[in-house]
């Protein structure tokens, strides 16, 4: 769970920390928070809408949104990608040992893997 204490602030300080010349363009931070709230509000809508339940929480949705203003909307696709292939792995490993309907985070997926693409973006080898 991941409350509108801890995902509001880190948003804002993002968008502050652009704005302020540091990171990406305050432009590109505005973008990246829009599109990454879009991307997953699309998925978690039409999820709930088409099942009737909910397959991942609102706060997943915000984190993306959070990691776009930090780290730009051009890096939201490899982030999303990575994401979910790490989440894949984890549930085929959770799935493997508790059982088949289990139900897991997403949001430390979408961490890791915005972790990585940073660190690659720092080593002069990010997209």
């Amino acid at each position: 769970m991941l409350p509108d204490g801890l995902t509001q602030p880190l948003l804002w300080s993002g968008l502050i920390f652009h704005g302020l010349g540091g990171g990406v363009s305050l432009e590109q931070g505005l973008w990246g928070a829009v599109l990454g709230y879009l991307m997953l509000a699309g998925v978690y809508w039409g999820f709930r809408g088409w099942t009737k339940r909910e397959g991942m929480g609102l706060g997943d949705v915000k984190l993306l949104a959070v990691i776009g203003a930090w780290m730009g909307a051009a890096q939201l696709p490899l982030i999303l990608m990575g994401a979910a292939s790490l989440g894949v792995v984890g549930g085929l490993c959770l799935g493997w040992r508790k059982g088949r309907n289990i139900a897991f985070p997403f949001g430390p997926f979408m961490v890791l893997a915005a972790e990585c693409i940073l660190w690659m973006n720092l080593q002069g080898r990010g997209a």
